[in-house]
């Protein structure tokens, strides 16, 4: 058995690939290609629904015959942001909220 869930899976959109990671991380919208050793998406995806790190994760593995349990978001928002480098947007930049601690 193996799944693909938690805090950050509840706001991910599938859409754009992109997930909040909320309180955890200051907010960050991080996009599933995002990985410091790769360059942070660079470049960003031609298709982030066809390579979604969700559709990524499903075949790797049906291939190999496992069970899933697979978190499908139905909160009513998620991030609507197509950004794939770093800096990583947020959905309380201090530009726009300056009063904020973090």
């Amino acid at each position: 058995m193996s799944r693909w869930g938690g805090d950050s899976t509840s706001s991910y959109n599938y859409l754009n690939d992109v997930q909040n990671h909320g309180l955890d991380f200051f907010f960050e919208l991080i996009p599933g290609c995002w990985d410091g050793a790769d360059g942070y998406c660079d470049p960003a995806p031609s298709n982030p629904k066809t390579n979604s790190q969700s559709n990524q994760f499903l075949a790797g593995v049906a291939s190999q015959g496992i069970s899933t349990f697979f978190t499908i978001p139905l909160i009513g928002w998620v991030p609507n942001v197509t950004s794939y480098t770093q800096p990583l947007a947020c959905s309380f930049p201090k530009s726009m909220f300056p009063n904020q601690d973090w």
